[in-house]
Order: structure tokens, then sequence, then C-alpha cells
């Protein structure tokens, strides 16, 4: 036999547990760790939608953000704070992956066309390679809750 390059021992995959772990744990810093435990984020949200309506928003998405969000901050900054703690943990997990993608890639679009932020189509673009190499499986718990689960909840909508 000939010799194996050591790169060849490296499992596959890696390169997409990396990242989703590493974007898991972002996740976690700014939904658990920033907004969960910070009071003043929850009160501010409402000056925070306001700032967005008026500054940086898509036109189209003001009324959305004037008429239900800045009404409703409370539990929209609710929302968001746990929807980025839960995302958090389903990619470090790697737990039901592609359907915490799916709803994080909701959120972040929603983030998106309120503040016109660079780093929430990233973090979309993210959670859809993830969503589409079905990240969980690899290092994660998904490929023990498919056996558990019925396999298209598991890896929804890619399979």
């Amino acid at each position: 036999m000939g010799k194996e390059h050591r790169l060849a021992l490296v499992p596959r995959g890696w390169t997409l547990v990396l990242v989703r772990l590493v974007t898991g744990w972002i996740f976690i810093q700014y939904g658990w760790f920033g907004k969960l435990h910070d009071p003043k984020f929850v009160n501010g949200m409402a000056e925070t939608l306001r700032k967005m309506a008026t500054e940086s928003s898509f036109s189209f998405y003001r009324p959305f953000l004037e008429q239900v969000a800045i009404p409703h901050a409370s539990s929209f900054a609710l929302l968001v704070a746990w929807g980025e703690a839960l995302l958090g943990m389903s990619l470090l997990l790697g737990a039901l992956t592609n359907v915490a993608s799916l709803l994080g890639i909701f959120m972040l679009a929603n983030l998106y066309l309120a503040s016109g932020s660079w780093e929430a189509l990233l973090f979309a673009s993210l959670c859809l390679v993830f969503m589409r190499f079905s990240a969980g499986s690899r290092w994660g718990l998904d490929a023990a809750l498919a056996r558990l689960l019925p396999e298209r909840l598991v890896y929804f909508p890619t399979r």
C-alpha cells in the first residue's frame, strides 16, 4: 500500500462541522449572553426598531415595523433573543439543525429587511449551507435523532 497523505485521515465534513460549531457559539453569545441576560435589550427594542424604521429599513418593510413590531417590541425582543439562543444551541449540538436553520433564515431575513445588516445575510447564507448539507448529521445529534424520529422531520426540508 502506498503512503496516504495525512489530510486523507481527517474525517470528511470537518470544515462544515467547525463552521457549524463556531456559528452556533456566536448565536449563543448574541442570544443567551448578549440579549437574554441584558435587561436593556428588551427595554430598548422599541427605540431600536424606531431607528431601523426611519434610517435603514427597506421602504416596503417600514409599515410592518411601525404597525406591528414597534407596538409589540418587548415580544419581538424575546423572540429574537430566544431565537438566537435556540438556534445556537441547535447548531452546537447538531440537533434538528435543518429545522433550526430554516427558522434562523426567516429570523435573519427579517433582520436584514429591518436593518440592511450584511451580517444577517452572511449568517442566513451559512444557515442555508447547513441545511443543504445536513450539517447536523456529522458530529452532531441529527444522525441519532434520525433513527428515533421520522427522517423527514430531522432533515426537513431537504429530504
